[in-house]
């Protein structure tokens, strides 16, 4: 159901490939606009199943994705019956109010959007407040803090852009977009890098034996069956 899902999706929404988010809405024929209340019934009945037994789906991305339509359509709904309520009660009132009255009505309406737009334009044409610029108290790149590690305060940065598809299919998170050799090379590089090691065991091997002498259990290294 999950894959139907996501095909029905890709079919009436434009969803960027690399957030998976949508991001907009194919509305070609008069068929898609159609069939936006079935999409939106789907989507809130699928959240609902979904997320009822176990809530902790609602952050999984389709969830959201299916969320996300799910409260679009309530939305349209409600907006739509409420104004429906309104103008149809509007229409009741005004019918029972004599000619001038409704004359008086309609001029006090049309006084108060002028009176709104006046405001408006007079808010957003004042000048725009200059704040002074702010002082942080210490000077550029000051560390904060006492620096801990084997090389206290290093920090270590690893840039591959072989490591994901430069044109990825379906989903960026799904595995085919990512190439696991570059990733495991790339943290490789990077624990070999802050342990001023070359080679993965002696990097570990330095990370534990700092992590226990720091400890107070001594120079050594990880045991086997240790957690």
């Amino acid at each position: 159901m999950n894959e139907s899902f996501l095909q029905l999706m890709k079919r009436y929404f434009k969803i960027c490939k690399k957030s998976g988010n949508i991001v907009g809405v194919k509305l070609q024929g008069i068929k898609n606009i159609l069939i936006f209340p079935v999409i939106g019934i789907l989507a809130l009945v699928w959240f609902l199943i979904r997320t009822g037994s176990k809530p902790t789906r609602a952050v999984y991305p389709c969830q959201r994705m299916a969320a996300g339509i799910a409260v679009t359509f309530l939305t349209f709904i409600t907006g739509s019956l409420g104004s429906l309520a309104f103008f149809k009660a509007l229409r009741g009132f005004l019918k029972k109010l004599p000619r001038a009255a409704i004359a008086v009505f309609l001029v006090l309406c049309v006084g108060a959007g002028v009176m709104t737009a006046t405001v408006v334009v007079s808010f957003t044409s004042q000048e725009k407040v200059v704040y002074a610029d702010w002082n942080p108290g210490d000077p550029p790149n000051s560390p904060i803090g006492t620096a801990r590690g084997i090389y206290p305060g290093r920090v270590v940065w690893v840039h591959n852009r072989d490591a994901t598809a430069d044109n990825p299919s379906g989903y960026w998170w799904e595995p085919e977009n990512g190439n696991q050799d570059v990733v495991n090379q790339m943290f490789s590089d990077s624990i070999n890098a802050l342990t001023g090691e070359s080679s993965n065991p002696a990097a570990w091997d330095a990370i534990f034996r700092y992590f226990n002498n720091s400890r107070g259990k001594g120079s050594i290294g990880y045991t086997a069956g240790e957690h």
